[in-house]
């Protein structure tokens, strides 16, 4: 594991931000596939709004990320003032995976470590620039819903 980490930080230190959104976003996507996977199995997923498939595909891949980390962002933010970062994205994972049960109880689960990811990233980021640190979330969020995204409007 500290090899991992290690490697992460030198593509930080490296400013490698497309490399570290490309390989971050699949493994977060796996672990919360390999966590919500039995949930979904055992019960029948809730159904998600029915979209026409451009819609979807914009809502999964533009939408979602640029809003969903803006919000994020700004939840860190208003947090830092009161607590040291890692408790500042703590909180921020929380409220969205709370957010993210009310479409879907297994989407919380989902939410939970793509933001877990996501936040950790922007604040490892953030001293490079809070711009580019939110645009490498937005990034690693819209892999992260691309197999979803396509999924959902491939087999609807």
């Amino acid at each position: 594991m500290s090899r991992l980490i290690e490697f992460l930080r030198r593509l930080i230190a490296h400013e490698r931000w497309f490399l570290f959104a490309a390989l971050t976003a699949p493994v977060a996507w796996l672990v919360a596939a390999g966590i919500a996977l039995p949930f979904i199995l055992v019960a029948q997923p809730e159904s998600l709004p029915d979209r026409d498939g451009w819609l979807r595909i914009l809502s999964g891949l533009l939408f979602a990320p640029v809003l969903e980390n803006l919000i994020m962002i700004a939840m860190i933010g208003v947090a830092r003032h009161f607590c040291r970062a890692w408790l500042s994205v703590a909180i921020m994972v929380c409220v969205m995976a709370l957010v993210h049960a009310i479409a879907a109880s297994w989407m919380a689960i989902a939410a939970s470590v793509a933001f877990l990811v996501y936040g950790a990233s922007y604040v490892a980021w953030y001293p490079s620039g809070g711009r580019r640190a939110y645009w490498i979330t937005v990034l690693q969020h819209a892999i992260f819903n691309l197999p979803a995204t396509l999924a959902g409007t491939l087999f609807r």
